[in-house]
């Protein structure tokens, strides 16, 4: 019986879900969003520390690879980040809100912020500009 890809491990473990973003994020390894900097820059690796931050030796900053991309003011986990985005993209003719939450078994109001925040991502910049009034969806 063949595999689900959504049984991969970067779609169920947080610690994978990060180095799937980093190895598409940063190909030849990671790159401080502070500084630019690339020599001297090491994984924290302390029992409190936030999964997948890395600190910076150059400017003595702590970084992940969330900072400058849609992930980075959200507090839903990379792991769910990348389930939606999954079906997301996968369905043919896009999926419902209210088909991702009960798929994913998260409220709507969680799902409502990764939603407006991978759409208004994945529109051309030029759309992105609203003309004349703008008011609720009907």
């Amino acid at each position: 019986m063949s595999r689900s890809v959504l049984d991969a491990r970067a779609f169920h473990d947080e610690a994978a879900a990060y180095r799937w973003v980093e190895s598409r994020v940063w190909p030849e390894g990671p790159i401080c969003p502070h500084c630019g900097g690339t020599d001297h820059i090491s994984p924290m690796k302390g029992k409190s520390t936030r999964i997948g931050t890395y600190k910076c030796y150059q400017c003595r900053k702590p970084f992940t690879v969330k900072i400058g991309t849609i992930f980075e003011a959200s507090h839903v986990p990379m792991r769910l980040w990348l389930q939606a985005m999954f079906l997301m993209c996968s369905s043919k003719k896009g999926i419902s809100s209210n088909q991702l939450h009960r798929t994913l078994g998260v409220t709507l109001k969680r799902l409502g912020l990764c939603r407006t925040a991978s759409d208004w991502r994945c529109t051309p910049l030029a759309s992105r500009r609203w003309a004349g009034t703008v008011g609720p969806s009907r």
